[in-house]
């Protein structure tokens, strides 16, 4: 019970972002409308920031002395894209939304890559080039199909 009470703040904050997720991708119907020329792109690419925050999150909560990018933030990655998995298959029951294997690898990219890219200040702005990049393509393969 002492490591819940140490971690109660990430604990709180991973539930809460982990709840607006759930809601936010199972309940509206975003892809239905069009706000802006290019909005199902930005919405696509979105997914790989919400599952790279809520994997920094699961991380804070797991290992809160450990830097993103090391070893054991494999774990909260992985945790991270399996949720959105969890979710990308939630999606494909509910009326006016559908599943997709390019919005799983856009989960990946995000929830593997932003901790990969916040491990190293020295090579930061080179894996952010790397990791949104990869995230731009799968968003746009995902908006085309």
């Amino acid at each position: 019970m002492s490591w819940v009470r140490g971690r109660s703040l990430e604990l709180v904050l991973l539930l809460l972002w982990s709840g607006v997720i759930w809601w936010g991708l199972t309940t509206s119907r975003v892809s239905d409308t069009a706000w802006f020329p290019g909005s199902s792109l930005v919405f696509n690419l979105g997914h790989a920031v919400i599952f790279g925050v809520e994997a920094l999150l699961i991380g804070r909560a797991l290992h809160p002395d450990v830097r993103p990018g090391h070893g054991r933030w494999w774990l909260a990655s992985t945790l991270a894209w399996l949720y959105s998995a969890a979710l990308e298959g939630r999606q494909g029951f509910l009326d006016g939304r559908e599943s997709s294997l390019a919005d799983l690898l856009t989960n990946a990219i995000g929830a593997f890559g932003v901790p990969w890219m916040l491990a190293d200040r020295t090579a930061r702005t080179r894996r952010a080039i790397w990791v949104g990049s990869g995230a731009l393509v799968s968003a746009l393969i995902d908006t085309l199909t």
